[in-house]
């Protein structure tokens, strides 16, 4: 069975991809919030991505066009986003970042057997991702931080994205 068999039919609709970028951006941000807890200050995010429609949805609570399919996918976002930013003692902004900047990310969105279609130098083989941790630690050390590691997502995290 494929990896996203259980998608909907939006798989395949145009502005899906959008849509998956905003997620991943908004996952990233709550990861970064819950690292964040318990620091003494207010800290100021800075979301970075390539993907200028996630970066211009960071800051939306509604969208415009109910008939649009993805309309509650990413109200759901949104709303789920700023609720968890207004709940933080902490600030987010968005930063676009230019596509061949992003080379950890880029690298990262080929991981598995349904991106065959392009090569990727490191997830060849579908690793852990303790041994991906490592190749990424080993090949691009300059563009990471020695804090760098993949994980699974937190409970609460995963469960939201599968909304």
């Amino acid at each position: 069975m494929p990896p996203f068999s259980s998608l909907s039919i939006l798989q395949h609709h145009k502005g899906v991809n959008n849509l998956l970028e905003f997620l991943a951006l908004a996952i990233t941000t709550l990861l970064v919030l819950d690292d964040c807890q318990g620091t003494p200050e207010p800290q100021s995010i800075r979301a970075l991505a390539n993907n200028t429609s996630a970066i211009s949805w960071i800051h939306r609570s509604q969208f415009e066009r109910p008939d649009d399919p993805l309309f509650t996918a990413k109200t759901l976002v949104s709303r789920h986003l700023a609720h968890c930013v207004t709940q933080s003692r902490h600030s987010l902004s968005a930063q676009h970042l230019k596509g061949e900047s992003n080379v950890v990310t880029d690298y990262l969105s080929f991981a598995g057997t349904h991106r065959a279609v392009k090569h990727h130098p490191l997830l060849f083989d579908d690793p852990d991702d303790s041994t991906l941790t490592h190749r990424f630690h080993s090949a691009l050390p300059q563009l990471i931080p020695q804090s760098f590691n993949i994980s699974p997502l937190p409970k609460s995290v995963f469960s939201f994205a599968l909304q």
